[in-house]
């Protein structure tokens, strides 16, 4: 359990969040496999030795805030259109 947190210490370094990393494994971190470990260090020596850049290997997640505020928007647009076709 301690070489997980210190992985996601780690890799939290270089701008890559706990929910990022369970996002690439697909499963929460508690639960990573062996093969994932080695895929995950795999991917952060490409990232130390500057071949390749987070974007390459981990989704972009909003965070709560950010996926609120698009929510927000999208439901105003939807409204704005439902209107304009009942008036036209």
């Amino acid at each position: 359990m301690e070489a997980i947190k210190k992985m996601a210490d780690v890799f939290g370094g270089l701008g890559v969040t706990k929910a990022q990393l369970e996002a690439r494994i697909q499963r929460r971190l508690e639960s990573i496999q062996p093969a994932q470990v080695v895929q995950l260090k795999k991917i952060f020596a490409s990232l130390r030795d500057g071949m390749s850049g987070v974007a390459d290997w981990f989704p972009v997640i909003a965070s709560q805030e950010e996926q609120d505020a698009t929510t927000r928007t999208s439901d105003q647009g939807k409204a704005e259109s439902q209107a304009t076709r009942t008036t036209a």
